[in-house]
């Protein structure tokens, strides 16, 4: 089975946002983020089961991100995968809002 990846706003502001920041430290660099990001969501569309928990509910989990200090917090549900946040490792710890 193939799950459906959905995106909130707040995690494509952080594609876009990190996308910009690697494009000026490098030209072609955010494009390369963005290409781990598909990878990454190619991987939760098959099998998002196969990332740990994130809280004591077990409803968050994440995934790390290949190259990037990136960690993608999502939640599965009904044949979905819900991106809440593309969470930036040095940031505090994530916390569903």
């Amino acid at each position: 089975m193939n799950y459906t990846i959905i995106l909130s706003e707040e995690a494509k502001h952080d594609e876009t946002e990190s996308y910009h920041y690697y494009e000026l430290q490098r030209t072609g660099l955010g494009d390369e983020f963005l290409d781990e990001l598909d990878n990454c969501y190619a991987a939760l569309a098959s099998i998002p089961e196969h990332f740990g928990f994130l809280d004591s509910r077990n409803l968050l989990r994440g995934m790390s991100v290949n190259r990037f200090p990136f960690k993608i917090i999502y939640e599965i549900s009904a044949g979905s995968v819900f991106v809440f946040s593309v969470h930036h490792m040095s940031r505090k710890p994530y916390k569903n809002r």
